[in-house]
């Protein structure tokens, strides 16, 4: 089973000059052709290639000419020494070698990624991106430790209060899913997948929706979730559909015929894979390859049409040749040993034995498992530390709210007692003062009288 992963693409414009330039950048593959070939050479032009470019190799899958196009922004970007473009150039070449499945030579160009954001003191959310590829990138090369690692890197970048939520990237969210559904977790794994499936969701980006849904399928899938598993796929593959993502097409493709393959829904299954194989021959993808043929091989074998199902597994043990996939080999050898045994071929069942055995796993050992353990309690650990921090923080806020309102009323508590004071004291010198008014009036009247 496939488990597709893509890889995050976050620019920000150069400068404001720059972002009010972009919205005459068209966004149709015909129309950014037209556009470049009138632009002149400049920072426009290398930030026109960078969505050709991925249309060049998403839609048309010609990895030759993307390649060549490549080339070219990388050695205008350096004339112009345009960082972002650098950036570009090294973003983009990595993305090829990921289409060709060489995870290394992919990983090497983030590296120097990376090193280009720091030279050209690039925006967070471009460290951000590049952290998450790294990530992907270990994730194919089959090193779980080291993808967690870039992973968490890259979700506490985007998960400090400066972020720019436009820039929320989905995609380290669906690593960390995925190395919990390794470890069996699936109630994280699900809820991480689900985080990352919402953040595409509201950007409308088609293609992250549907790598997320496919995580989801892959998260019901080992939880024998068959029907969840099949709906999870369908609707990931109208997603890769609208987004024109072949690679990604396969994938769901052969995910719905290995499910339709375990229903017993054999017509349907064929009709998945049969075009998940027409597609992937294509575009020549040996992973991809080699995975439609695996369930190729699993749909004949259950109809009994074991020569058919010999040709698919020797087929798709081939492809994983081409691959530093030890689990696929393994996988393909496995099945060629058990069905040539059924079929009493001991001799051919015994070869594939013992190359199954020695193709097995063993990449990831008790030390990795514990790092990933390490990280993820890490992780887990701080940002319990950090919701312990805002409450805390949340309580002091309230203590000093407190305060002040229990001051304030004291003080407007106090201002009263001393209006009230002095209006008595005012009254009792009023009444003070006409009490001696009285006395003098009568004081007077008494003198008359006595006077008369």
């Amino acid at each position: 089973m496939l488990r597709f992963l893509t890889f995050s693409m976050l620019f920000l414009f150069a400068s404001n000059k720059l972002s009010s330039q972009i919205k005459t950048v068209p966004s149709t593959y015909d129309s950014l052709q037209t556009f470049l070939k009138i632009q002149s050479k400049d920072t426009l032009y290398v930030w026109a290639m960078r969505p050709y470019i991925l249309k060049v190799i998403y839609e048309k899958a010609d990895l030759k000419r993307a390649d060549s196009l490549i080339a070219e922004i990388g050695g205008l970007s350096e004339k112009l020494n345009y960082g972002r473009g650098i950036y570009f150039h090294y973003l983009l070449r990595a993305i090829v070698h990921n289409q060709k499945t060489e995870a290394q030579l992919s990983i090497d160009n983030f590296q120097k990624c990376l090193e280009i954001i720091e030279k050209y003191k690039l925006p967070p959310s471009l460290l951000e991106a590049t952290l998450n590829n790294l990530s992907i990138g270990y994730e194919q090369l089959g090193n779980r430790d080291k993808a967690l690692e870039f992973a968490l890197k890259a979700i506490k970048v985007q998960e400090q209060p400066s972020f720019p939520e436009k820039w929320l990237d989905a995609a380290p969210y669906g690593t960390v899913s995925i190395i919990y559904k390794y470890r069996k977790q699936f109630e994280q794994a699900e809820k991480y997948a689900q985080k990352a499936f919402d953040i595409a969701a509201k950007k409308k980006n088609f293609i992250g929706m549907a790598i997320n849904m496919n995580k989801l399928g892959n998260i019901y899938d080992d939880q024998n979730k068959t029907l969840k598993a099949l709906k999870a796929y369908e609707e990931g593959l109208v997603y890769a559909e609208k987004s024109n993502y072949m690679l990604l097409q396969t994938d769901l493709l052969s995910n719905l015929g290995r499910i339709m393959t375990e229903l017993k829904r054999f017509d349907e299954a064929e009709k998945y894979l049969k075009k998940s194989e027409l597609i992937c021959k294509g575009l020549e993808s040996p992973k991809a390859l080699s995975i439609v043929m695996q369930n190729l091989g699993i749909l004949y074998e259950k109809q009994g049409k074991n020569t058919i199902a010999l040709k698919y597994y020797e087929t798709a043990l081939q492809y994983t040749k081409q691959l530093d996939d030890f689990k696929a080999k393994t996988t393909a050898a496995t099945s060629l040993a058990k069905l040539n045994a059924t079929i009493g071929n001991y001799p051919q069942a015994y070869k594939y034995l013992e190359l199954a055995k020695a193709t097995s796993d063993s990449l990831f050992t008790a030390e990795s498992e514990q790092k990933m353990q390490e990280f993820l309690t890490k992780y887990e650990t701080e940002k319990k530390e950090v919701a312990i921090k805002q409450l805390e923080t949340e309580k002091q806020q309230a203590n000093t709210r407190l305060w002040w309102i229990s001051g304030l009323s004291m003080l407007l508590l106090i201002t009263f007692v001393l209006i009230f004071k002095n209006y008595q004291s005012k009254q009792k010198i009023e009444a003070i003062q006409a009490t001696q008014k009285l006395r003098n009036r009568l004081s007077a009247d008494l003198h008359d009288e006595i006077g008369s």
